[in-house]
Order: C-alpha cells, then structure tokens, then sequence
C-alpha cells in the first residue's frame, strides 16, 4: 500500500504508523489511532485489522519486506546485469527507501530504529521471514563481486562496510544532524549519499578482491569469538 491514504482502512494504517513512530507500541493507543485517521468508529483498528497488536506486526512485516521488495524489483540476482551495477542499483534505492519516504517514511524509519534498540516478541519471525533471504541474496551478490572462493566472513565484512555507510545517518541523525548544522538533511542529500557509496565501496570491494587473490588477508581468529 502506498503513502497516499483514500479509504478508511488506508488512514488507519498511515496513521498508526505516525503514532507508534511517536509513541512506541506501548505508548500508542488505538484511541489515538483513530483519531489521526479521523475516523469516528473506535473499532476500526479491530475491524480492519484485528486489532493493535495485529496491526502494528502488519506495519511491521511490511517494513521490513521492503527491501526485498525492491531487490525483486530490480533484479538483484539477474547475473546476465553486471555485479557492480546490481550492486549500485541497490544502493541507490536503499537510500531512497530510508531518506526518500517523506513524513511516513521517517516515522517507518523510527519504528525501524526503536525495534532495533527495543525487540519485540515478532522480531525472530520478521528476521526469518524477511532478513534471512535479504541477506542471503545480498550475499551471493558479493560473492560474485568478490569471486567464487571468498570466504563468508570476507563477503559479509564488505556488505556490512557497503551499507552501514547509509544506515550511519538514519541510526545518528540527531546527534550528526546537531554537529553539522549546516547539513542540508537526507531528503535533499540521499541521491549524493548513493553516488558516493557507490564509488568509495566499488573501489573497496577492488582492492579487498585483490587483497583476498594475493592472500594477504587473514582468517578471523574463531577461537577469540564472544558469545
């Protein structure tokens, strides 16, 4: 569903989204709810969705389908694409999906960032559901990036280096957006953001693939892992 709300049912779901982003699942209300839908039925959370708890896992499940949706869209695993362009072609809609969403997307973006420093009890299945094959997928994607025989601590190193580059902004935007005042703020800056991602981790993934075939990289020491 998109963000420009038509039905009852539509309002509803924008509107909770606005108000758990606010409050938190605790703190929103299926009052409050309603009253942003402008609907006058108290019962339309139960009616359209079975209630708050139901419809904040709906909220939920669609967020995190996002990027997989986006991947699908855009054929992230159509290896007859070049692997550098799948790779951007990513990058710039992951910047889009988490800057380019307008009010709504912000406050999915806050919800996001609160389920990640609060887990719900839905948070086991939303990572099977969706962030196990998402990660799978980006993952094969770097495995032809980086070749055949790259080891997995190798391939995940790079995408955690490729997309933690962009969530930095959305996961300390209130302390980043006070140190540099004069930022013009993600929606205006998103599209710069992907570009230049794109070429510092292209040229990353270059060398670490070179790095990797003269073996100058080094295992990780398993034996130093913490629980």
């Amino acid at each position: 569903m998109g963000f420009n709300p038509t039905t009852t049912r539509e309002r509803v779901f924008v509107a909770a989204i606005a108000v758990f982003a606010e409050k938190g699942f605790k703190g929103a209300t299926v009052r409050e709810i309603c009253r942003r839908a402008e609907s006058a039925n108290m019962n339309a959370v139960n009616y359209y969705f079975g209630g708050k708890d139901a419809l904040y896992r709906k909220i939920l499940h669609m967020m995190f389908a996002e990027l997989g949706n986006r991947m699908q869209t855009l054929g992230s695993e159509d290896r007859s694409v070049d692997p550098e362009r799948r790779l951007c072609d990513l990058v710039r809609s992951y910047c889009a999906m988490l800057f380019a969403g307008g009010k709504p997307g912000a406050d999915s973006l806050a919800i996001f960032n609160n389920e990640m420093s609060q887990p719900s009890a839905l948070l086991n299945e939303l990572v099977d559901a969706h962030l196990v094959p998402q990660n799978r997928a980006i993952l094969a994607l770097f495995r032809e990036l980086m070749g055949e025989d790259a080891p997995e601590w190798l391939l995940r190193d790079c995408a955690v280096s490729v997309f933690s580059q962009v969530m930095y902004y959305s996961t300390t935007w209130v302390i980043f957006s006070r140190v540099n005042p004069d930022h013009p703020g993600m929606a205006a800056y998103h599209e710069h953001l992907a570009e230049h991602v794109c070429r510092f981790s292209l040229a990353g993934i270059r060398e670490m693939r070179r790095a990797h075939a003269a073996g100058e990289l080094a295992p990780p020491d398993e034996t130093r892992r913490t629980e």
